[in-house]
Formats: structure tokens, sequence, C-alpha cells
């Protein structure tokens, strides 16, 4: 079996603020340190793809998904936390 090791450049977009610990210096650590070990390159390494409201829908229930996405405009005034 091959582990596959998905990301996307717009992961590196995701701040969630000062405090919080998901950051894009959190992934590149964790990918520096998978390489440092040796084990990055034995991966199957891909870019993730957006995921279609129907790929949503086979893990996750429509119960959770429709307020999150009714509470994310498309366009954010700046002081708000909405990342990709």
């Amino acid at each position: 079996m091959i582990t596959a090791y998905l990301t996307h450049p717009d992961c590196s977009l995701h701040h969630m603020g000062p405090e919080h610990p998901e950051c894009p210096q959190r992934l590149e650590a964790i990918r520096a340190r998978l390489s440092l070990a040796g084990l990055l390159q034995q991966t199957m390494q891909a870019d993730a793809k957006e995921a279609c409201e129907e790929a949503l829908a086979r893990v996750h229930p429509y119960a959770i998904y429709a307020p999150l996405k009714s509470a994310c405009p498309k366009k954010v005034l700046s002081h708000w936390i909405a990342t990709p």
C-alpha cells in the first residue's frame, strides 16, 4: 500500500491568528521533518483538489456543511478570520 501526501499551495494562506497552532509554519515543519526522515520520498505526493459538494457529502453530513457554506461569503471583510 502506498501512502499519499496531499497538500496544496493554498494551505500556506491558512492563517488563524497568532495564538492558533494551525499555521503555514506548522505545515512546513511537518513536510521538512518527513523529508529529513526519508519518509516524504516514500509517499505519492500530489496537490489536493478542491472538493465539490457531492464529495463533501460523502464524508460530512449536509447538516454540518450547509451552515458553514452560508457563514462564509465569497467576499470577506479584512477583520474576519475566514481562510481557505
